[in-house]
């Protein structure tokens, strides 16, 4: 079939077209970002969208054989929609195994799903890619293609493999080492609207999650969610499990409560997995607050009671009246 490839690669990277509501604001970003485009109708429709343009180029590009183009792009139309379809229910799925997660169901359900395997750049998937590449001028192309996916799969499992070991290392011990189960330690994540209060006594383990580092697929975040905060720790799991950092990231309830009507707030709560809330100021006129989740937080290392910086925050003034004031998102 003509055009596969540049198809496959269009309609691959397609629904990251979400990026261009973040020309006006990250609120915007945040509220649409892996929702719609990634969804049921994103797939169809993304799909119909790329089928489209391949057929549109090949006729302004056939144009001194415009009817013999016009005849096989017809006949071509419904392969280039399915092929397109396949690339992007890949990339769909291909951000699933991530801990960023992504709304399979949008927008007629808004749930995040994420299996916590990969991170969101996974340099050995890179390196199973580049393998893959390199080998096909010396094995050829078909086996090339076989080489990378069999990399790629075993990637995937591995990781799979010891995500598991994280996670039930990281519900069942604190990261002092001491046994503390944990209520909840899903493995298919599905949240959204933010974490409500919990009636728990603040060293009840709520949830724990185990997030996937960039460097080594060995070394796992760990997150034990309380009612007031959220003990962080970095542990080893190859082997004996170890802990190499910790730290407590105390979360305000009430403070998050008191934004929580505002649009910034709905939308970073229906974003965030772990959301820390923190007080950064307060006058007679206006309150301040500082929203960031758990999972994007830059630890310091071996401090308790520390505050930590996060990305992907977000920043709420509101006036007496409860009226938003400012809401920059840091990325």
């Amino acid at each position: 079939m003509p055009h596969a490839t540049a198809t496959l690669i269009v309609a691959s990277n397609l629904p990251d077209i979400d990026i261009v509501a973040g020309l006006r604001d990250g609120i915007d970003y945040l509220a649409v970002h892996r929702g719609p485009t990634h969804g049921p109708l994103g797939v169809v429709g993304l799909g119909l969208l790329t089928a489209t343009v391949i057929a549109v180029s090949r006729r302004v590009g056939s144009r001194q054989a415009r009817s013999s183009a016009d005849d096989r792009g017809g006949r071509h139309f419904a392969s280039w929609w399915g092929l397109a379809t396949i690339g992007i229910v890949c990339h769909v799925l291909m951000d699933l195994p991530t801990s960023y997660g992504t709304r399979l169901l949008s927008p007629f359900a808004w749930t995040w799903y994420a299996l916590d395997w990969m991170p969101i750049i996974d340099v050995f998937l890179w390196l199973a890619l580049i393998a893959g590449l390199i080998a096909g001028s010396r094995i050829g192309r078909r086996r090339a293609a076989l080489m990378a996916l069999g990399l790629m799969a075993v990637d995937y499992s591995a990781r799979a493999m010891l995500h598991h070991g994280a996670l039930t290392n990281g519900a069942s011990f604190s990261a002092a080492g001491v046994h503390a189960s944990c209520s909840s330690a899903p493995t298919l994540v599905a949240h959204s609207g933010g974490a409500a209060a919990h009636d728990t006594g603040p060293e009840t383990c709520i949830e724990a999650a185990a997030l996937p580092t960039f460097f080594t697929p060995f070394t796992w975040r760990v997150i034990r969610q309380q009612s007031n905060g959220y003990e962080v720790s970095d542990r080893r799991v190859f082997g004996q499990p170890t802990t190499i950092r910790s730290a407590w990231l105390a979360s305000d309830g009430a403070e998050v409560e008191r934004i929580r009507g505002t649009r910034p707030a709905q939308v970073y709560l229906d974003f965030a997995r772990f959301p820390v809330g923190e007080l950064v100021a307060r006058t007679s006129s206006f309150t301040t607050v500082r929203l960031s989740d758990a999972r994007f937080v830059t630890m310091p290392l071996n401090v308790r009671d520390a505050s930590a910086s996060a990305r992907l925050s977000v920043v709420v003034t509101v006036d007496a009246a409860g009226r938003v004031v400012d809401q920059p998102v840091r990325p």
